[in-house]
């Protein structure tokens, strides 16, 4: 028993040392520097480009390893100097006794610091189109050679294939499109990190990544399942389950990354979330996106040209560029702790996400914004030129002043606690854009609060030249006030516009425009203590309504901020009119009481 086991060790130590001692030898016989050249030759042929291979190495020791070191593509013609692709080393391990179980085990794959540019000139051409140009036509090759049957038989025969660990480690992806306004200037993938486990072709594999934007600390982080990818793999069809994280996003790093946008952004947004799917039938993501403060402005370009300009601002007349929709279908929720649109202040915004294709949608959104509270939903469509979008909205309680404020320079006239109900679409960012395509309708209620920009009674009671009637003071004080409008053409139709006060009240219709021109037409009720200020001598005979009370027929026109006031001369003249039938009434009614009371008597005489 002991001899036999003597003899088995030293048969397998005598094979470990021949083992050793083969893989000390074989770069000798094998000849690296052939094997480096044949290879540079092989990938030049098949590529069409010049493949160069800085050095290359191989063991047999626990199984045979393949090193290559400083390998470059070089870039197609017209697209610069540097080279197409270039990485720091390949490294290859491969199982050996599998291989005679018909079984290809790799332990590793590492790819160390590989660099790849994608580039699109003006033309609209690819830096890579001659290379997937000669796959395609090598493709064809093969589909039009028939294969025989015993052939087919052959390429059925099942080969395992297993690698354990394959890593890419320090990855660089640059990509530049002359043809898009955010890609001319380049963006770059860095810092790429990738780690596959257990690869196989009949299941899927696991994956872990992260990779930077502009910078190679990582900006985005993923983790899940790849696969199975299938004995002839078809990107389209390959199974995605991940889940993905961005830490806080800088945002004010977007225009460096993708160049000029519409808005200047600032503050921070991050994501936790998950894709599945497939490339081919679509992919579905779940996107939480929060941030602890997030802030932006429209850009120069987007807000109306200051009168007397000499020169167009920084970022006029670039388009908005209408983004591709991407092959993702998108859901998720959005919490924002605190935030501002230019003069918008808000806290508390919760929404939830939806997108397909280039539109996004926000529902079930809610902020606290204006010292109230608003609640409703938005969209917006960013693959139409100019950008679409609609928005309705439900505001409680809000100081109205500081709404107006925010999205106009009318701040200052209107005061008071408002709530609303509005709905508008429109298109375009720009404000000749805005006025062109602004639609919606929408209701406002009003508390006490004041009007700065005119006194209404003193501008009726001036314009009826009833001088002493009037309040003192430039603004108009009120208890309410009520409205319904549509937008359409650049303004405000309102189909009721109401106003109360404890001395007089006003009913009316007509347009503001967003050019804050007037276009009013109203009737002003004086109060019984009111009316009974107007002179006895008063001129002027003016309509009353079912109750007796006092109307004030007016016309306001101007603006806003310098309305102007006139008397409704027609309705004047038509209850001039009706007053004057009125009294001929009377007197034809008086004097047929009279007459009826003579005939009376008369008959009374003769009887």
């Amino acid at each position: 028993m002991k001899k036999p086991l003597k003899i088995g060790l030293f048969s397998l130590g005598t094979i470990v040392l021949l083992l050793i001692a083969l893989t000390a030898a074989l770069p000798w016989f094998l000849k690296l520097d052939a094997v480096r050249t044949l290879t540079e030759e092989k990938a030049t042929a098949a590529l069409g480009r010049q493949v160069s291979i800085g050095g290359t190495g191989f063991s047999l020791w626990t199984g045979p390893k393949v090193r290559l070191e400083n390998l470059t593509i070089a870039e197609s013609g017209g697209f610069g100097d540097e080279p197409f692709a270039r990485l720091g080393s390949f490294d290859l391990s491969v199982r050996f006794w599998p291989i005679f179980g018909g079984r290809i085990e790799i332990d590793h794959i590492i790819v160390n610091n590989p660099e790849v540019r994608v580039l699109r000139n003006s033309s609209g051409m690819w830096n890579y189109d001659d290379i997937t140009a000669r796959f395609a036509k090598t493709g064809e090759e093969k589909k039009a050679v028939q294969p025989s049957p015993a052939e087919k038989g052959a390429s059925t025969i099942p080969i395992s294939f297993l690698a354990r660990d394959i890593r890419i480690v320090g990855a660089k992806i640059y990509v530049s499109d002359a043809t898009s306004q955010r890609l001319k200037q380049g963006l770059s993938l860095e810092g790429l990190n990738v780690s596959l486990k257990d690869v196989s072709l009949d299941r899927p594999m696991e994956i872990t990544a992260s990779a930077g934007l502009g910078r190679e600390k990582p900006d985005l982080n993923f983790s899940g399942t790849i696969g199975p990818v299938g004995k002839v793999p078809d990107p389209g069809k390959i199974p995605l389950d991940l889940e993905l994280t961005i830490p806080p996003f800088d945002l004010a790093r977007i225009p460096g990354l993708v160049g000029d946008i519409p808005l200047s952004l600032s503050g921070d947004v991050s994501f936790k979330g998950s894709v599945k799917g497939t490339m081919g039938k679509g992919l579905a993501a779940r996107m939480d996106f929060s941030s602890s403060n997030l802030e932006f402005d429209r850009r120069p370009a987007l807000k109306e040209a200051g009168k007397g300009a000499k020169e167009p601002p920084p970022g006029a007349g670039k388009k908005f560029e209408p983004i591709r929709p991407p092959p993702i279908t998108v859901s998720g929720g959005i919490n924002v702790a605190k935030g501002r649109f230019e003069k918008m202040a808000f806290t508390d915004l919760t929404a939830t996400l939806s997108q397909k294709g280039a539109r996004f949608n926000l529902d079930r959104m809610s902020l606290s914004a204006f010292s109230g509270r608003l609640e409703g939903s938005a969209w917006a469509d960013l693959g139409k030129a100019p950008i679409e979008y609609g928005s309705k909205m439900k505001m409680d309680k809000v100081q109205i002043n500081e709404a107006v404020s925010a999205f106009s320079s009318l701040g200052g006239l209107l005061f008071g606690e408002a709530s609303s109900n509005i709905s508008l679409s429109g298109k375009g960012t720009e404000f000749k854009d805005i006025k062109t395509s602004l639609l919606g309708n929408g209701t406002l209620e009003l508390g006490p609060g004041r009007l700065t920009s005119a006194n209404l009674m003193a501008g009726a009671a001036g314009a009826a030249s009833l001088l002493g009637m009037g309040s003192d003071g430039k603004e108009t004080k009120f208890d309410g006030m009520n409205a319904s409008f549509s937008v359409k053409d650049g303004k405000f139709n309102f189909s009721r516009l109401g106003i109360s006060t404890k001395g007089w009240s006003m009913k009316g219709s007509g347009a503001v425009g967003l050019d804050q021109s007037l276009a009013l037409s109203t009737n002003i009720t004086l109060s019984e203590p009111t009316a009974s200020k107007i002179p006895e001598n008063s001129p002027r005979l003016f309509p009353r309504n079912s109750r007796g009370l006092t109307i004030i027929p007016l016309k306001v026109s101007g603006t806003v901020t310098s309305p102007r006031f006139a008397l409704d001369t027609g309705t004047m003249k038509a209850a001039a009119r009706e007053q004057a039938k009125q009294k001929v009434q009377k007197k034809v009614e008086g004097r047929k009481e009279e007459l009826k009371e003579k005939l009376r008597e008369k008959l009374k005489n003769l009887f």
